[in-house]
Order: C-alpha cells, then sequence, then structure tokens
C-alpha cells in the first residue's frame, strides 16, 4: 500500500505524515516503523536498505509502515531504479507493507516517478502553500483550538511580524496562549512576546555577518543568549531578516516609499527602515547565499543532526 503526502507547505504535510503514522501505529500493536531519506542518507544506499526493509518476510503477521522522504531528490538514474522496484514488486498491492512517499517540496508532476505515484497510491493529498487569506483561517483555528483568543486584526498583525512560515508561526502562537493564559492576545502582547524579530540586537547580527566581522557577530550572539533568548529563536529571527533583506532588495529599484514597499513586501515599516541601510551594502547574490546558507542550517537543526548554538557559531564563522 503507498501513501503519498508532498507539497510546498512543509509544515501541514508532515502534520498529515505524522497523522496516518499514528492511525495506523494505533490500529496494528505490533507495527513496525521505519524512515528512508534519499536525501540525508544518500551515502548509505538508501534504495538497497528500502529493499531489505520491505522484502524481509514479516514475522507473526507483523506490518511495516516504511516513511520514504525526498525519493525526488535522488539523481535521475536512481530515480529510475526505485520505480522499476516499485513496478516490478508490485509494491503497491503489498497488505503487509505501507509506504509512505513524503516530498516536502514543489514537484513536477510529468516526472516519471511523481506521475506513477500520483496514479498508484492508495491515498495521496498535495499541500500547498496557503494564501493569505487561507492561512489566516488555518491559523485563527490553531489559536482556538489551543484555547486561545485573537482578532483578525491582530492576527494580520502577526503574520506581517513574523512572516509566513507556519513553523515559526505555530511557536510563536504556542508562546503567545501559555504568556495570555486565555486572554485575548493584544498586538502589544505579539510585539512583547515575539520580540526578537524586531530586536535591534538581531538587527545588528545581520549586518556583522554580512560585512564578515565575526568577532562582533559572535558577541553579539553571545549577548542574546545572556539576556534570556533561545538559540531557535535567534536563528529564526537572522532567518526572518535575511527573508526580508531578499524582499526589500528585490523592491529597491521601484524607488517607492517605506509604506509602499511595507504593502507590496507585507513587511511592518519599522523593520524596513532598520533593514534598509544593510540593504544598500550588500547583493543580491550575497544575501541569497546567506539565506540557502541559514535555510540548511535550520534543517540539520530540526532534524537533530547538529545542535543550534554550534550551527549559529558555524554560520558565523561561514560567512
Amino acid at each position: 500500500m503507498i501513501f503519498f503526502i508532498f507539497g510546498e507547505d512543509s509544515f501541514r504535510a508532515n502534520r498529515k505524515l505524522q497523522e496516518i503514522r499514528h492511525y495506523y501505529k494505533e490500529r496494528f500493536k505490533n507495527l513496525n516503523l521505519f524512515q528512508i531519506d534519499f536525501e540525508e542518507d544518500k551515502k548509505e544506499n538508501p534504495l538497497e536498505n528500502l529493499k531489505s526493509i520491505t522484502e524481509t518476510s514479516p514475522l507473526f503477521q507483523e506490518k511495516k509502515f516504511v516513511i520514504v522522504k525526498n525519493a525526488n531528490q535522488a539523481p535521475s538514474f536512481l530515480k529510475d531504479k526505485i520505480l522499476l522496484w516499485l513496478k516490478e514488486k508490485n509494491v503497491a498491492q503489498k497488505s503487509t507493507t505501507i509506504l509512505l512517499f513524503y516530498e516536502p517540496r514543489g514537484i513536477k508532476k510529468t516526472d516519471k516517478l511523481i506521475k506513477f505515484l500520483l496514479e498508484n497510491s492508495f491515498k495521496k493529498q498535495e499541500f500547498k502553500k496557503l494564501s493569505r487569506y487561507n492561512l489566516l483561517f488555518f491559523l485563527k483555528k490553531e489559536v482556538e483550538k489551543q484555547g486561545g483568543r485573537i482578532s483578525q486584526e491582530n492576527l494580520n498583525y502577526l503574520i506581517n511580524f513574523l512572516g509566513d512560515n507556519l513553523w515559526n508561526l505555530e511557536n510563536e502562537v504556542k508562546k503567545l496562549i501559555s504568556y495570555k493564559g486565555g486572554s485575548e492576545i493584544s498586538k502589544e502582547d505579539i510585539e512583547r512576546v515575539c520580540t526578537l524579530d524586531f530586536s535591534p540586537g538581531i538587527f545588528k547580527i545581520t549586518d556583522s555577518i554580512l560585512e564578515g566581522k565575526k568577532n562582533m557577530a559572535l558577541k553579539l550572539f553571545e549577548k542574546a543568549i545572556k539576556n534570556g533568548e533561545s538559540e531557535i529563536s535567534i536563528l529564526g529571527a537572522i532567518i526572518f531578516n535575511f527573508r526580508a533583506l531578499i524582499k526589500i532588495k528585490s523592491l529597491t529599484e521601484s524607488k517607492i516609499s517605506y509604506w509602499e514597499m511595507s504593502k507590496k513586501s507585507k513587511l511592518h515599516p519599522f523593520v524596513i527602515r532598520k533593514l534598509y541601510p544593510i540593504v544598500k551594502k550588500n547583493s543580491m547574490d550575497k544575501l541569497k547565499k546567506t539565506f540557502n546558507l541559514l535555510a540548511w542550517i535550520e534543517k540539520k537543526i530540526k532534524r537533530g543532526k547538529i545542535p543550534p548554538t554550534f550551527a549559529i557559531e558555524l554560520l558565523i564563522v561561514k560567512i
């Protein structure tokens, strides 16, 4: 049996993956869980590992649940081998093995492997990036589900304040609800609890990183930690700043006001005023290169590959 979960909205896609995993774990007491990642485990012969797991005869009618991540990121020759194996072994019809293919990025539906998964999956679901309206609706439900209250106006402000990354928004919503204890969340609460993205110290760290002032960036990072900020929050704020820098840089040639820039980029005018001097000093190529490194480091932290403190120090040293 094959499931196929995919789409650019990795937050909701991952949530659906966990729901399916939990359902089968509750249904079958002898369920054996496995995970193969064709991106992270590419040096460990992931296809052979997948074959070994699925083709070994189960004992005592046990079921196997195998999460197969990033098969679409494998080289073309390997994707052809995966497809051939799926067809030859008729994996889609096997009742003892559940394969859940998970692609947390955009896909080409004309790709041979993707086309096979779309046509032969028992269930498939795509998670596109939410529109602004749907993002507001989704977050409103999340807040209410966790026992919190927030107005539409302040929900809009929260998204403008933090950006549209659902992983980050979910964490901040939890912090806000815990802070308010059931009372309605105000604009002031958002600025007080989610302060790091607008923290002057984070702007200084961002500037120091881009200027190659490694010692200064490390000192500012250590100071933020001493002031009680968590490593994850600091990294999230730096990522927010670089995402904002790229947005602002793309609008600088238009010669528009801060207010118009804020409207088009959906960033708070305060952020634009703080980041604009940094934008003027750096090229788009440098901003994008640094942002890509940040995204790579964030992924490593989420997967438990490197500790957060070391990751941020690594980022500062590498730039």
